[in-house]
């Protein structure tokens, strides 16, 4: 699931980063055990391209936990 960035299309696309989440999971959770080695959504940003691999609380607020899937500086790669 890719994420659309802000271009002229993203208006036809556009879902918050919280309602993407939620669609993915929900969607994982009612299929087969073949299908769980996608990748949860991801988008583009300008150091590379990110996963959005869950949502944690921290200090009573609750944030998103990303993953570098491509990027830049390949050290970042994985974090």
């Amino acid at each position: 699931m890719f994420m659309a960035r802000d271009t002229g299309a993203q208006k036809f696309f556009d879902v918050s980063m919280a309602k993407a989440h939620k669609i993915f999971s929900d969607a994982l959770r009612n299929c087969s055990g073949l299908i769980r080695t996608v990748r949860g959504p991801s988008m583009s940003c300008t150091p590379g391209k990110v996963e959005v691999t869950g949502v944690e609380e921290i200090m009573g607020q609750k944030v998103f936990v990303l993953r570098f899937l491509q990027c830049r500086d390949a050290e970042w790669i994985g974090r």
